[in-house]
């Protein structure tokens, strides 16, 4: 069942996009641009001592942008949904450019977490103890959407990198891909 939900959703985000969508001069944009999007990738904890290894994501965001700069200033937030490791919201500033049908955008995301994670070397054992740790996640995010229609985006590759207060020393990060909708 899973695998079947991967490879519909796979398939769904390689649709071809909209080649005859009309580009809009800066001046008949809106205000604000509104996009929403959703993201399956691996993530990983990356604390000493962890044995649970790199596993699947799914993140659901939204954002908004001011569309008429060439730099677009934004506020970004995100759900962070994970099967184990880091799982919370994050939000902060998020920065883009549009090169093309190409859309380059960076965050800084902070935000309450919690992670699930096991400190026995041998996670598959039945003693492996699994601890439940809560603190903030600070993350970078880097990332780049394509597409020239005005509705849908292929989120092509989303990376986040950071820390998590509730794990001394842990490093998480994640790489997604996804599809985005903008509003607006």
């Amino acid at each position: 069942m899973k695998r079947c939900l991967l490879v519909s959703y796979v398939i769904a985000s390689l649709l071809p996009l909209s080649v005859h969508a009309q580009k809009r001069s800066a001046s008949s944009q809106p205000p604000v641009s509104v996009g929403v999007f959703d993201a399956l990738g691996l993530q990983d904890v990356n604390a000493p001592g962890d044995s649970t290894f790199t596993n699947g994501i799914w993140t659901l965001g939204i954002y908004g942008e001011l569309p008429r700069l060439p730099l677009r200033p934004g506020l970004g937030l995100r759900c962070l949904c994970g099967a184990n490791g880091a799982q919370g919201m994050l939000t902060g500033p998020r920065i883009s450019a549009s090169l093309g049908p190409f859309q380059p955008y960076a965050e800084a995301l902070f935000g309450p977490n919690h992670a699930s994670y096991s400190s026995s070397p041998y996670s598959s054992s039945p003693t492996a103890a699994v601890q439940d740790r809560h603190g903030v996640t600070s993350e970078g995010v880097v990332g780049l959407d394509f597409g020239s229609g005005r509705f849908f985006r292929w989120r092509v590759v989303d990376v986040s990198f950071g820390s998590f207060s509730g794990i001394p020393d842990s490093k998480p990060y994640s790489v997604s891909t996804g599809v985005v909708f903008r509003f607006l």
